[in-house]
């Protein structure tokens, strides 16, 4: 409650002054209302309602370079240059982006490793304040255009996590041609059309670290790649006001899915979604997918390092159940960290049956399996450093 007051005191004093101080003090106690209104007030929910009218008909432009964005009215452009343009510009804080700009250099056996998380949930933190930058302005001065700049530190991040982000795709891509010849060119549209929907996700990634291939491209460095997806749509890299108000909308989840249900035939997914939510809390729930080799040379202690460090992520985002599509032989490999069939899964993208597999994070089996995987891992030597030169100063 005492960072939205203060939000909203520096987007109304950082802001140009509207010329109607009247209308100006009217504008800031709406605002003021918004936020001591309980959530599920109807005049709270009138402000929501308002506000959701207003983002459908916005105009959203990247400005060029992506170095932030405008959000316009569909007018002319002589009415729209009648209309005041507020610019804000958000600046990172500092635990913005915490390990994001940090990667891991592993030793082992000999060989050098470089661990990073490429996913863009690492956005999130500034995502968010940029929201409620945003959702300020519509409450306060919902005829007025609007401006939103990026600051340095976090257009440097994003350009540096896509740089390894659709390599890694690709990767993946091209190991699942090999893998599933049976997959269609459609199939393979959802596969990317999921990445690009939603940046709701964590990448994990490991790459080869020898010198003599440190310059090669980067999709022939990976050798370890898993994917953690989390329940709701998200864009935390075109940052939208919808993300804001699904936390304060009544059922407004009802139409996010976890990737594996778009694989499941529309006819049959509503039933198969109220038994796996009846068990598994959405907010609460991640699917793991995407796990691939590249390299069967890889040692195994850095294997379980990689495991290691990916259940490490999912205990930190307070994630209760992980969830996982597996066909039988999948399911046999996953059972030795503790996963249970929790159902088959309907679906007929694979040539054998697939189930939906999952692990309790606060389960003992949980717990014995990460200290088992810690034990493994010891012997990689790890050292954390800058991403590079141009990211240290994040």
């Amino acid at each position: 409650m005492i960072y939205w007051v203060i939000l909203v005191a520096s987007f109304v004093a950082t802001n140009r002054a509207v010329a109607d101080s009247a209308k100006s003090q009217q504008q800031v106690s709406s605002v003021c209302q918004f936020i001591l209104e309980p959530p599920d007030s109807p005049a709270h929910l009138a402000v929501i309602k308002r506000v959701t009218e207003t983002i459908k008909h916005l105009q959203f432009r990247y400005i060029d370079g992506r170095e932030g964005f405008t959000l316009t009215h569909p007018t002319s452009d002589s009415q729209n240059d009648a209309r005041p343009m507020r610019t804000v510009q958000v600046r990172s804080m500092p635990n913005d982006f915490g390990t994001a700009v940090q990667k891991e250099i592993w030793k082992s056996h000999g060989r050098r490793f470089e661990l990073l998380n490429v996913g863009l949930k690492n956005l999130e933190p500034y995502s968010i304040r940029v929201n409620r930058y945003v959702l300020g302005h519509l409450i306060a001065h919902p005829d007025d255009n609007l401006t939103v700049l990026f600051d340095s530190k976090r257009m440097r991040l994003a350009d540096y996590i896509l740089s390894y982000r659709w390599p890694t795709h690709e990767a993946v891509m091209r190991s699942y041609h090999e893998a599933k010849p049976y997959l269609n060119e459609n199939d393979f549209r959802i596969l990317k059309d999921l990445n690009e929907a939603s940046t709701n996700n964590d990448v994990i990634t490991l790459l080869d670290h020898d010198p003599t291939t440190e310059n090669s491209s980067i999709s022939n460095r990976v050798l370890l790649t898993i994917q953690i997806s989390y329940f709701g749509t998200r864009s935390f890299f075109r940052p939208s006001v919808d993300d804001l108000l699904k936390n304060e909308t009544p059922n407004s989840h009802e139409n996010d899915l976890l990737p594996f249900e778009y694989r499941i035939p529309v006819e049959l997914r509503a039933k198969f979604r109220e038994a796996f939510y009846s068990k598994f809390p959405a907010r609460h729930t991640c699917e793991m997918l995407r796990y691939a080799s590249f390299d069967s040379t890889l040692p195994q202690d850095v294997r379980d390092r990689f495991l290691l460090y990916a259940f490490q992520k999912v205990v930190d985002r307070k994630v209760k159940y992980i969830v996982a599509g597996a066909d039988p032989a999948t399911a046999r490999l996953y059972r030795r960290y503790g996963f249970q069939i929790f159902s088959k899964l309907p679906t007929s993208q694979n040539k054998e049956p697939e189930y939906i597999i999952y692990l309790s994070v606060n389960s003992p089996q949980f717990l014995k399996m990460m200290n088992r995987l810690r034990q493994n891992a010891q012997h990689v030597d790890a050292t954390t450093k800058g991403i590079d030169r141009g990211m240290r100063d994040i």
